[in-house]
C-alpha cells in the first residue's frame, strides 16, 4: 500500500476563511489558498484519484470607517464567489489542481459622507484569472503532515470592466475579476491532527509578473491563515485567522485614476485613489461552523458559516470595509 496525497479544496472567501482583500474601492475578496482542508490516506490503487468540486461563497460586506480624506465611504456590499476545482493525484508525491473561479461584487459608495453623501452601487463580475497548482508532501505522520505548493495564476480574468454609475470611468483595481498578469504562487501548510482536533498553519507568497495591459499590476503579497476545529459527528466548529499584506500599486490605469487631486465642498480634498499608493494590510478572526453530508455514492456536500469577531486594516485612507458573515455551499464528487 502506498502513501496517496490527496487534497479535497473547498476555498473559502472572503475575508474570512482566508485573508480577505478589502479595498476602498472593493469588496472584491479572493482567497489565499484554496485548501480547506488535507487529507492523508493510505489508498489501495483501485482509490479514487480525480476530484471535482464546486463551491459557492456568498460575503456580506459593510464600511465601517470613512476616508481620512474625508473623499468617500462604503455602504452595504457583497461578494458572490463561484469555483470550480479539479484534484488529480498524479502519484504518491504529487497532486495537481486547477482553480476556475467566476465573481459579481457590488459596491455601495458614499461620497463626501459629512457633507454631499452621494451614493452610488457598482456592480462587475465574470470569469477570474485561473490557478495551477502542484501540491507535495515535506513530511507525513499521524499527528503531523506538513505540504509544499507552487503554482501560477493565468491571466483569464477581465482587467477592462466599467464602473456601473460612471460608464466612462474603468472600475477600481480590486473590482476587476482578474489582474492582467502571470503571477507567481508558493506556500506551505503544516496540519496537526490530535484525535477529532484538527488545526492547520499556512503562509503563501505571490510574486507578480510584469504589468498588464492597463500599465499595473497590483503588488506583491504575503498571506497566512490559521485553523483550529473540533469534529462532532458531521458537523464541526471552530475559528479561523487570516492575515494579509499587499504592496502598493506598481504603475497605474490612466482610465480609472481619472482625478488624483479631487476637491470638493466644505473644503474636502485629497487623492481619491491613495488607498492603492501604499502598503494594505488586513486581518481578520473568526468563529466557523461546518456540516458535511453523509456521501452519497463518491458525491458529498459542506455547508458553512462563519461570523468574524474581530478584524481590522491598515492603509494609507484608513478606510475599512468589514465582513458582517459568509456562508458558502460545496459540492464534491470524485472518480
Amino acid at each position: 500500500m502506498k502513501t496517496i496525497i490527496s487534497i479535497l479544496f473547498t476555498a473559502l472567501l472572503s475575508a474570512n476563511v482566508f485573508a480577505q482583500d478589502q479595498s476602498p474601492d472593493s469588496a472584491s475578496q479572493t482567497p489565499t489558498d484554496g485548501t480547506s482542508s488535507i487529507v492523508v490516506a493510505e489508498t489501495k490503487a483501485t482509490a479514487p484519484s480525480v476530484f471535482v468540486s464546486y463551491s459557492y461563497y456568498h460575503f456580506d460586506l459593510e464600511g465601517r470607517t470613512a476616508a481620512n480624506t474625508k473623499i468617500y465611504a462604503f455602504g452595504k456590499s457583497a461578494v458572490d464567489f463561484h469555483l470550480l476545482t479539479a484534484t488529480w493525484l498524479y502519484n504518491p508525491k504529487w497532486t495537481l489542481l486547477t482553480f476556475v473561479p467566476y465573481t459579481k461584487t457590488m459596491v455601495e459608495t458614499i461620497y463626501e459622507p459629512k457633507g454631499l453623501n452621494f451614493k452610488t452601487k457598482d456592480y462587475t463580475g465574470g470569469l477570474g484569472d485561473v490557478r495551477l497548482m502542484a501540491v507535495t508532501p515535506l513530511s507525513v505522520n499521524p499527528l503531523h503532515t506538513t505540504m509544499a505548493d507552487i503554482g501560477v495564476t493565468l491571466p483569464t480574468g477581465s482587467i477592462d470592466q466599467y464602473f456601473t454609475s460612471a460608464p466612462n470611468q474603468r472600475a477600481a483595481y480590486n473590482m476587476q475579476p482578474g489582474s492582467g498578469t502571470v503571477d507567481l504562487l508558493a506556500g506551505a501548510t503544516v496540519t496537526n491532527t490530535m484525535d477529532d482536533f484538527v488545526s492547520t498553519a499556512r503562509g503563501q507568497i505571490t510574486v507578480r509578473g510584469g504589468r498588464n495591459a492597463n500599465g499595473y499590476n497590483l503588488g506583491n503579497e504575503f498571506q497566512t491563515k490559521l485553523t483550529s476545529f473540533y469534529k462532532m459527528h458531521a458537523f464541526s466548529a471552530g475559528a479561523v485567522a487570516n492575515y494579509k499584506v499587499r504592496e502598493a500599486i506598481n504603475g497605474r490605469d490612466e482610465k480609472y485614476e481619472l482625478n488624483n487631486a479631487y476637491v470638493g465642498s466644505l473644503g474636502i480634498a485629497g487623492d481619491g485613489h491613495q488607498y492603492y499608493h501604499g502598503t494594505q494590510a488586513n486581518w481578520d478572526a473568526n468563529a466557523v461552523v461546518k456540516f458535511q453530508t453523509p456521501p452519497v455514492g463518491t458525491v458529498s456536500a459542506l455547508f458553512e458559516v462563519g461570523i468574524p469577531v474581530w478584524q481590522g486594516s491598515a492603509n494609507k485612507d484608513d478606510v475599512q470595509l468589514d465582513v458582517n458573515y459568509y456562508a458558502s455551499a460545496s459540492l464534491n464528487g470524485s472518480f
